[in-house]
């Protein structure tokens, strides 16, 4: 219901800026004012492409999963595969053009018997435009949840309450049980709705068969902030949504990723564990190795690094590996690590199954489902086929017995899958399985649960006991904890502030190293890409903004340092950017701005490294 009404809003949105440049084309206008409408149309009309596209891929005009990779970059996903998406917006931005060249050039017309109606018309529709256009409402929504303003008393009560929850991985030995490897299978998109054959009749018969010999989880659902790749791993591992302080911030100037948050691999490496990460894509699309590094992962390999081990370097699909190639070395890499003697977690990520109609390895050409008609669904078939003789290889290995395997879904099927419309008839709900050595007899969970509880349920399989971030163990038997999920569930949006305190920004209490040649400033050991605005509290916590937040556009920055604020501003930015709001313009260089209180305190260019103490940071910050 609220995907069909932003559509209607889509719709609305467009009529109404035609009529506005079409009305503006029938009535006289000054030579400006016809540059404005054709100014107009540039950048709106490829908006409203943008929102398109953008709708394309998440059935939302600006949620959560379009902000992140909007500003984290989409290095290393597989854009080739959308050329016909691409070429169409292409060929619309050039009639755009067009169409502007022309209301530019057209002669100015004499007035008609209309005139009195005419005339109001581009303004008025430019209105309701700006009004109804559904990148305001969801924008606002995203906004409202991102920066829903609390007073001091509301976050010290939201805070207090997400304490209660939230649990910092402190995880302990189970004596009498021993340690297992542990085996993390993420299957892109491949959601549990797959499953049900009244949608997808004999779809995945061997992972259904296979079910029989694990714990599955049949009721978990996907919760705000988990809902792309680099947020599933997040939410899997940390048992926290993927939150960034500034909205669609990426933090990608900052060198580590949830540097506060201990996870379950950080956990696990405490305990002797070695972590390993081994798949097919690229490792620096959307952050996933900066995220892996920071959480104890001490080899990452993906295409780049498995490239030369293939047989045929052009065996490539958009996303990187077939999975007949990534299980193949995958599985080589874990009897290398299961004849060391000490314990650890290997973990890949599919690829197969991405949408829009995904990728069928060779190993499955000579099989289709059904009539063949839908790629993806022979993609997801061969899938099938493809993770359950990984699972039951290993499951037959000298090994198995001190091997715990986990198989689940990153995330849900994106609304550009190719069947989005038969999934969205289900009741659709994440996969999720474990796999314990010498079950004898599987059985089905049907507990409300998430992504968050993945790393909390899993750690009795392995030998441990406690609970990770915001997650629980689905498994135990406390008659409170339904309650306490359905609570998470529900407030988890309001704790918003708190979840994002664990980027841990740096206290500059021994000052600020500024390093213009490496593009880098360095608090407390923390390394920080420029350009970048810090806001310095009466402690010297550094929060940092980048070049891609909402607080970034210069018309902010001026506010800030001219219209007042109580925090200390330090900009480094490159000097023809500082430029618009200040006298310093030497292009080429960095330069270095503070300001607090409608005041201007320093401003210079850097040539050379430069330090700011603690002393002079807080005599500012006391102005």
């Amino acid at each position: 219901m609220f995907i069909s009404v932003y559509l209607v809003l889509f719709v609305v949105t467009a009529f109404f800026l035609t009529l506005s440049l079409v009305t503006a084309f029938r009535i006289p206008l000054s030579k400006p004012s016809r540059i404005f409408y054709a100014s107009l149309l540039i950048l709106l009309f490829p908006a409203l492409v943008l929102m398109l596209v953008a709708y394309h891929f998440t059935g939302d005009f600006a949620d959560d999963a379009v902000f992140y990779h909007l500003f984290y970059g989409v290095e290393g996903a597989g854009l080739i595969e959308y050329w016909p998406l691409m070429l169409v917006s292409l060929l619309i931005l050039m009639v755009i053009v067009a169409l502007a060249f022309l209301l530019i050039k057209k002669p100015i017309r004499s007035h008609s018997n209309w005139w009195f109606v005419v005339k109001p018309l581009p303004f008025i529709s430019l209105l309701i435009v700006l009004i109804v256009n559904p990148t305001t409402a969801s924008s606002y929504a995203f906004y409202k949840r991102q920066f829903s303003a609390l007073d001091s008393f509301q976050m010290a009560e939201m805070s207090a309450e997400f304490q209660q929850y939230y649990r910092q991985a402190a995880i302990q030995r189970v004596k009498s049980q021993a340690k297992k490897n542990l085996v993390l299978i993420y299957a892109e998109s491949l959601e549990r709705t797959y499953f049900d054959d009244a949608l997808f009749p004999d779809l995945m018969p061997e992972l259904k068969k296979l079910e029989n010999q694990a714990i599955s989880f049949t009721n978990i659902v996907e919760l705000p902030n988990t809902g792309w790749t680099i947020a599933g791993l997040v939410a899997t591992h940390c048992g926290l949504p993927l939150v960034t302080p500034s909205g669609g911030n990426t933090m990608q100037g900052m060198d580590a990723f949830y540097p506060k948050a201990i996870c379950l691999s950080d956990a696990l490496k405490q305990q002797g564990y070695s972590n390993h990460y081994l798949a097919g894509g690229d490792t620096t699309f959307a952050g996933k190795q900066n995220f892996l590094r920071s959480h104890a992962y001490q080899t990452i390999e993906g295409k780049k690094s498995l490239l030369p081990n293939l047989d045929d370097p052009r065996y490539l699909s958009a996303w990187g590996l077939y999975d007949d190639s990534t299980l193949a070395f995958f599985y080589q890499r874990f009897e290398q690590l299961s004849k060391q003697s000490e314990p650890f977690v290997l973990t890949t990520l599919t690829l197969d199954t991405h949408n829009p109609h995904g990728h069928e390895s060779a190993a499955c050409k000579t099989t289709q489902y059904g009539d063949g008609s839908k790629a993806i669904l022979n993609a997801v078939h061969c899938a099938d086929w493809q993770l359950a003789a990984l699972i039951k290889k290993i499951q037959s290995s000298n090994y198995a017995d001190n091997t715990v395997i986990v198989l689940l879904s990153d995330h849900l099927a994106q609304h550009d899958n190719g069947v989005i419309d038969i999934l969205s008839q289900g009741d659709r709900r994440n996969l999720w399985m474990i796999f314990p050595p010498q079950l004898k007899q599987g059985r089905q969970i049907d507990e409300l649960g998430s992504t968050l509880d993945m790393a909390s349920t899993l750690l009795p399989f392995i030998g441990f006991s406690g609970e990770v971030g915001l997650g629980k163990n689905l498994l135990a038997t406390d008659a409170n904890q339904q309650q306490a999920i359905a609570t998470i569930h529900k407030k988890l949006h309001s704790w918003w502030p708190m979840v994002a305190s664990f980027w841990q920004f740096p206290a500059a209490d021994k000052g600020i190293a500024v390093k213009p040649d490496k593009q880098q400033i360095i608090i407390a050991k923390q390394k920080i890409q420029m350009p970048v605005l810090l806001e310095l509290d009466a402690e010297l916590t550094a929060i940092p903004y980048f070049e891609q937040d909402q607080v970034w556009h210069q018309a902010n920055l001026a506010d800030r340092f001219y219209r007042g604020s109580e925090q200390l501003m330090v900009l480094l930015d490159y000097c023809n950017n500082v430029a618009k709001f200040t006298l310093m313009n030497h292009r080429d260089e960095f330069c270095l701005l503070i300001g607090k209180d409608r005041q201007i305190l320093l401003e210079q260019s850097l040539t050379d490294n430069t330090f700011l103490s603690a002393e002079q940071l807080r005599q500012w910050s006391m102005q």
